[in-house]
């Protein structure tokens, strides 16, 4: 009678630590993602400085629709509907860990994620089954085809069905990401995480600049 009674109370004890620890369990998954900050926004922009902002935590500009592009709060994700502004830079500011899905084809000049608030790792996953196109353009101001993650702990990952087509300018980076304090004893993959079959090439270090940045000016992905 002991014996089952006592087996009974450790099975007991065994139970209430396990559900006891799931609730934490919760809580650190919430806290690793990073929301966005009190001066996030996205916005784009051309050579002539036009701006249309469709995202605007920052209060700094009057939020606008824009067309193809879409934005859930609750899951910090960004939408890409066939968007057409091949002159336009897109800038994402202190977004937290956000995610950009793409549907259709989608021409921009280049695309920008930036978050320096705090020392957490901040990802840009770009995922879905549609295209991004960044292409140089001349005018102007020389605008530049690439896609950029700049973080205190900055990480860029593509998810295997999207496809691309980045062109720079010749003798710069397609991809760039920039770690703040980084080394080059950092581990390629705690920068940048790409799926499925893209142009060959790996990640080059720049001790001037901390960040690694892809070595070629242009950067292919089929999406298989």
């Amino acid at each position: 009678m002991k014996k089952n009674l006592k087996l009974f109370l450790g099975l007991a004890l065994a139970l209430s630590m396990f559900f006891s620890i799931i609730p934490g369990m919760k809580t650190i998954s919430v806290m690793a993602k990073e929301k966005p900050g009190l001066n996030g926004f996205v916005y784009l922009i051309d050579s002539n400085y036009n701006l249309v902002c469709p995202v605007d935590f920052s209060n700094t500009f009057k939020a606008a629709k824009v067309k193809g592009i879409s934005y859930n709060k609750k899951t910090n994700t960004l939408t890409f509907n066939n968007v057409n502004k091949p002159d336009y830079k897109v800038m994402m500011q202190e977004m937290g860990d956000l995610t950009l899905i793409l549907k259709g084809t989608n021409k921009v000049c280049s695309v920008n994620f930036d978050f320096y608030a705090t020392g957490k790792q901040n990802t840009l996953t770009i995922k879905g089954t549609g295209k991004l196109v960044c292409n140089s353009k001349k005018g102007k101001v020389q605008r530049e085809g690439f896609i950029r993650v700049g973080s205190t702990n900055g990480k860029l990952t593509i998810t295997k069905t999207v496809k691309m087509n980045i062109k720079n300018t010749p003798g710069n980076a397609a991809i760039i990401v920039y770690r703040r304090q980084a080394t080059s004893k950092v581990k390629e993959s705690k920068f940048i995480s790409i799926s499925g079959k893209h142009s060959a090439g790996s990640l080059k270090w720049y001790p001037r600049y901390a960040d690694r940045r892809w070595s070629k000016n242009t950067f292919t992905k089929s999406g298989k």
